[in-house]
C-alpha cells in the first residue's frame, strides 16, 4: 500500500497558509511522494527476467497541485473553531494518507485529480473537513470497486426515443475514477465522452455505503463555431424532449439509481465546483437551472439533492 510523505506535505500546507506566494509546483507536488525501485518480472519470448523499475510511492497531483492548495486554503479560511495552522495541516495530511492507504505503489490511482477528492471541504470545524475529505476518498474507492459491474449492466449502448442512445465509460478528466454517462445520436459511429460526439453528459461517483449517487459535473455539447447546424440540433432536441438534454440524461441517471435502490442523488452546485474556484477556462458554472429542471432542488451545503425513493418532481423553468 502506498504512503505519502505526511510530515513534508504538512509543512508545505503550513507554508502555503502562511504565504501563498511561496507556492512552487514541483516543490509542493514532490512533497507528497518519493520515487522508489521495485523488482518486477519482464516477460519476453526468451523467458522471464527480473528487472528493477522506478515507481512512485505516494500521490502526485502534477500540475493540479495548485488547485489542491487553493482548496485546502479555502477550507482553512472557512473554519470557525480556532484550529491552528499546524494542527490543521497535520490533520489534512493524515486524511490524505487515509485515501492513499489502499493504493498500490506505482498504480494509476497514485496520480489523482483533485476535483472530487477535495470538493465540499468548506466546513466550520477541522473535524468536519477531515470527515468530508475521508468520505470523498472512500467514495472514490467504492466507485472503483463497483464501476465495472455497474457499467456492464447499464453502460449500453441503450437506445432511446428520438434517435438517441446512452453510453457509459470510465471518467478521464475531472471525473477520473468515476463514471461518465453521455447522450449521443444513435447513428454516431465512434462516440466518446471527451470529444465532440456527445450531446450531453453527466459524471458521477457511487457511494455504495450510503446508497447515494454523487454527480461531480454536468456538460452540454461542445460548441463548434463553424457548425451552427449542430447547435440548432441541440435546441431542437431540447424542444422535442421538453427539457434541456442535460436535464434529460440527469433524470435517466435518477432512474438507474432507483433500479439499483440508491436512496439519494446529490449534484455538486456549479459555483461550489473546484473548477469554478480554479477559474477553469471551459467551466462556465451556468447549469444550476438544469439541475433544478431535472427535479433536484433541495439545497444542502455544496449540493443540490433529491431523494430517489419517489420520481423526481418535474420543474419547468
Amino acid at each position: 500500500m502506498t504512503t505519502i510523505r505526511k510530515k513534508t506535505f504538512s509543512h508545505r500546507i503550513e507554508e502555503y497558509l502562511h504565504n501563498s506566494d511561496s507556492f512552487d509546483e514541483q516543490k509542493f507536488d514532490s512533497s507528497l511522494y518519493q520515487v522508489i525501485k521495485q523488482k518486477r518480472d519482464l516477460v519476453t519470448d526468451a523467458g522471464t527476467f527480473p528487472r528493477a523499475v522506478k515507481v512512485i510511492r505516494g500521490l502526485s497531483f502534477s500540475d493540479h497541485i495548485g488547485l489542491v492548495m487553493i482548496l485546502i486554503d479555502r477550507a482553512f479560511r472557512g473554519l470557525r473553531d480556532q484550529t491552528s495552522i499546524k494542527a490543521f495541516s497535520r490533520a489534512i495530511a493524515k486524511a490524505l494518507q487515509t485515501y492513499a492507504e489502499p493504493i498500490v505503489d506505482g498504480d494509476y490511482a497514485c496520480f489523482p485529480y483533485p476535483y472530487f477528492l477535495l470538493h465540499g471541504l468548506e466546513k466550520t470545524t477541522t473535524d468536519e473537513v477531515v470527515r468530508k475529505l475521508e468520505a470523498n476518498g472512500r467514495i472514490i474507492h467504492e466507485t472503483l470497486a463497483t464501476r465495472a459491474q455497474f457499467m456492464k449492466k447499464y453502460g449500453g449502448p441503450v437506445y432511446l426515443e428520438e434517435n438517441l442512445k446512452i453510453l457509459m465509460e470510465e471518467g478521464a478528466a475531472e471525473d477520473t475514477s468515476g463514471i461518465c454517462c453521455y447522450l449521443t445520436k444513435a447513428s454516431e459511429q465512434q462516440p466518446h465522452g471527451t470529444d465532440c460526439s456527445y450531446i450531453a453528459k453527466v459524471s458521477f461517483f457511487l457511494d455504495t455505503s450510503n446508497k447515494e449517487i454523487i454527480v461531480i459535473t454536468i456538460q452540454g455539447q461542445r460548441i463548434q463555431k463553424n457548425n451552427k447546424a449542430r447547435s440548432r440540433d441541440f435546441a431542437r432536441l431540447g424542444h422535442t424532449l421538453q427539457m434541456d438534454p442535460r436535464a434529460y440524461i440527469l433524470r435517466k441517471i435518477c432512474e438507474i439509481g432507483r433500479q439499483e435502490v440508491y436512496q439519494k442523488i446529490r449534484v455538486v452546485r456549479p459555483q461550489e465546483h473546484p473548477m469554478f474556484f480554479d477559474n477553469h477556462c471551459g467551466f462556465k458554472a451556468r447549469y444550476e437551472p438544469v439541475i433544478r429542471q431535472a427535479g433536484i432542488i433541495n439545497e444542502n451545503g455544496c449540493y443540490l439533492e433529491n431523494n430517489l425513493s419517489l420520481p423526481a418532481e418535474k420543474v419547468r423553468l
